[in-house]
């Protein structure tokens, strides 16, 4: 059983090198390193000095790097323990959305269209809601100062390598997984709703075909420490590398540009497009004053930002409530000491009125007349109220009882 346990939490761990649905596939990452040797060599490093570029100690084994390979061993675990979500989520929304259309607006018109045409836009348009969300969502986190807080976790990265994709604080990672369910929900159910037939994107390896071809032209050199351009015409359409670095860097306003992941046209509409330009030699990660964990520990990168968050909550939260619980206590016990001195002063009256009546009394026992004509007021009280009783059997008035029986119970 333990055997069968360590297998299976050694392949949750080895799982994105296989699987190409991961941006660290195996190819992908031998294409990014043939990219990075061609690149070097394109500068004019000697072969013999290429493992070094590519393989440097002060990067790969930087502290701040040994916490991207804490998050992935996190993730693993995640995985192992089934707590990784699933596609599910996205079929649901999408079969829920094709129910709310035809109950709104019927079935719609059927369009006579090859099934071929059907991949063909059903393919572009998932791509392109995909990283249009993409582009809004990364814009958000660093707007919203509430979401900036997770979001640094990923930029306070001091140096890049291709395992600092999976450096996000779990907030984050939530908050994606939320936005693709939601782009492929919306499209698979607007595409099936409309067609009415099976709905599958070009794909290569089982996955997306667009998405295999962008991770496999250097997708994991965008976290590295390879400067690679496409150049001012190319980078005005697709977002590289270099690029990338750029946004990765607290010089300047770089960080506030290309939010992009593939296309750069989001940050051309929204005026946050930086071509990358010369070559530079660019510094990683947040300014100590900026950050609000310590990059360099598993421990300050996970909690530190849900300290910041939860702790001026915790203040605004408690203290009204203590107030208000202080206030309260002290409102019941005045009440309760106002009960008890009137519930005294009542017992006294009493006592001094049945002393009094005592006094009244003629020699023969009998009451005198204002003693008894408020006996006799009393006895007429009682009958009225045994006739009401009798009259809707609850000793209720008849207005109250059908109120109460018309009501429905309450609820658990």
């Amino acid at each position: 059983m333990l055997v069968w346990e360590m297998g299976s939490l050694f392949r949750s761990l080895v799982e994105p090198l296989l699987d190409p649905g991961h941006r660290v596939y195996a190819p992908f990452l031998l294409t990014s390193l043939l990219l990075a040797a061609g690149a070097f060599v394109w500068r004019g490093v000697p072969l013999r000095a290429l493992p070094g570029r590519l393989f440097s100690t002060r990067v790969w084994f930087h502290r701040s790097a040994q916490v991207d390979y804490l998050f992935c061993l996190c993730r693993a675990f995640l995985r192992w323990g089934g707590l990784v979500p699933h596609g599910l989520a996205s079929f649901g929304l999408a079969a829920g959305l094709v129910a709310l259309l035809d109950v709104q607006f019927g079935s719609a018109p059927q369009i006579e269209i090859a099934a071929s045409t059907v991949t063909t836009l059903y393919s572009l348009v998932l791509f392109l809601v995909w990283d249009l969300s993409r582009y809004l969502l990364h814009r958000l986190l660093h707007a919203w100062p509430l979401l900036w807080r997770f979001h640094q976790v990923h930029h306070s990265a001091e140096v890049l390598t291709p395992l600092t994709f999976y450096r996000s604080h779990p907030v984050e990672t939530l908050l994606y997984w939320a936005r693709g369910v939601l782009a492929t929900g919306l499209v698979a159910g607007v595409f099936f709703w409309v067609f009415r037939s099976s709905l599958a994107p070009w794909q290569l390896l089982g996955v997306h075909a667009l998405g295999v071809v962008f991770n496999g032209l250097g997708g994991n050199l965008r976290h590295s420490h390879v400067w690679l351009s496409w150049g001012p015409v190319l980078e005005r359409v697709f977002i590289s590398p270099a690029q990338h670095q750029l946004h990765h860097s607290p010089d300047g306003c770089s960080s506030q540009s290309n939010y992009g992941s593939w296309l750069a046209l989001w940050d051309w509409a929204g005026g946050t497009l930086q071509l990358a330009g010369r070559r530079r030699i660019l510094r990683f990660g947040l300014r100590t004053a900026d950050r609000n964990h310590d990059p360099q520990s598993l421990w300050s990168v996970l909690v530190d930002p849900l300290r910041e968050t939860l702790l001026p909550v915790r203040r605004r939260v408690l203290v009204p409530t203590l107030v208000l619980g202080i206030g309260v206590g002290l409102a019941v016990g005045v009440r309760a000491e106002e009960v008890e001195t009137t519930t005294e002063t009542e017992a006294e009256d009493e006592g001094e009125g049945e002393d009094s009546g005592a006094a009244e009394a003629d020699g023969d026992g009998e009451l005198s007349g204002e003693a008894a004509k408020g006996k006799d007021l009393e006895q007429e009280v009682q009958g009225l109220e045994s006739n009401a009783k009798e009259a809707d059997g609850s000793g209720q008035r008849p207005g109250e009882s059908e109120e109460t029986e018309g009501k429905p119970e309450a609820d658990d």
